[in-house]
């Protein structure tokens, strides 16, 4: 048996530097706020408002209704132009509860721990029917606590962990070598005076600093006002009407940011200062790499992301298959 308590570490490589496309996004952004800067301000805060209340259950909002919202929110955040991209080899890990009446504690094929393909319900970031990769940054300290965190890992589950790996492509279809990720809600971390989260490149916190000193106040307030909200939402537990909107949030930024965007990284709802990352299917066939399995029985759950595991096997991807060794 193992404990398995994660602490704190850096992500440490990200491939990002303040160049011309990125300035001239965040001037724009600036630009295009500033045109309009108390319609805007007001208008997020009458979106928050609508959906704040559907969320509490004291309003009613249709899905159409939560949509307009949300696309006019997402054009008040920050980062939605400038995606960040991957270094090779970015190590990712995914874990799946073993759902089986049989005595067994391990599953064959890698398609079981990859995305879903069919009865696709409605997710933290994915639509009903719509099929995200879910997954979670791999460093060596936390990478098994937040992922167990993330699917509400119980005493006496057995969970199957999929460790996978980025990696390069030749003739990408989207003409993107590297995975793209698009990171939510960070202007709420500087405005409340935090470092900068994840160990992101620091041109992340000098892009914030850019459109700070170029825009209105009002355009300011009305980023952050978006961005505290996209924060908020995203780090709460699961309830009867929230999926309602965040899964409206991942929509809206993965495709209507433009075929740059091959996913979103976002905080996790249990496990603090751990980030998720979760990727569009046509993306993972393409640039994720899948590489080696454990199977683990939870036999302690102490709470706050710290477990008792029990290693039931180890493994590698072969092909489609997944091939145990014990």
């Amino acid at each position: 048996m193992f404990r398995h308590a994660g602490t704190c570490s850096c992500l440490g490589i990200w491939m990002l530097s303040m160049n011309d496309e990125m300035v001239k996004s965040v001037l724009r952004k600036a630009n295009y706020m500033n045109d309009s800067h108390s319609e805007h301000l007001n208008g997020v805060r009458r979106a928050i408002e609508r959906l704040s209340k559907h969320l509490e259950g004291v309003g009613d909002c249709s899905t159409e209704d939560i949509s307009i919202d949300v696309e006019f929110l997402s054009c008040c955040t920050l980062l939605s132009p400038v995606p960040v991209p991957l270094e090779e080899g970015f190590p990712l890990l995914r874990a799946r509860k073993f759902e089986n009446s049989c005595k067994e504690y391990k599953y064959s094929n890698v398609s079981e721990l990859s995305y879903k393909t069919d009865s696709i319900g409605k997710g933290r970031l994915n639509r009903e029917t719509e099929a995200l990769f879910y997954s979670s940054y791999a460093n060596v300290h936390q990478s098994i606590s937040a992922v167990l965190s993330e699917i509400d890992a119980k005493k006496g589950d057995v969970v199957n962990l999929l460790r996978c790996k980025t990696k390069f492509v030749d003739e990408p279809k989207n003409g993107l070598r590297t995975l793209e990720i698009l990171p939510i809600g960070l202007g709420d971390y500087f405005r409340r005076g935090l470092p900068l989260p994840f160990s992101l490149h620091s041109s992340i916190r000098e892009s914030y600093d850019l459109f700070g000193k170029n825009a209105h106040p009002e355009s300011l307030l009305a980023m952050q006002l978006t961005d505290a909200f996209f924060t908020d939402v995203l780090k709460r537990k699961e309830s009867p009407r929230l999926y309602s909107i965040t899964s409206a949030i991942g929509f809206e930024l993965l495709n209507r940011s433009g075929p740059d965007v091959d996913g979103l990284l976002y905080p996790s709802v249990t496990f603090e200062g751990h980030p998720n990352i979760a990727i569009k299917p046509l993306v993972v066939d393409e640039k994720i790499r899948f590489e080696a399995v454990d199977s683990v029985q939870v036999d302690e759950c102490y709470g706050y992301g710290m477990y008792e595991l029990k290693l039931l096997a180890k493994g590698l991807v072969r092909g489609k298959e997944l091939k145990w060794e014990c």
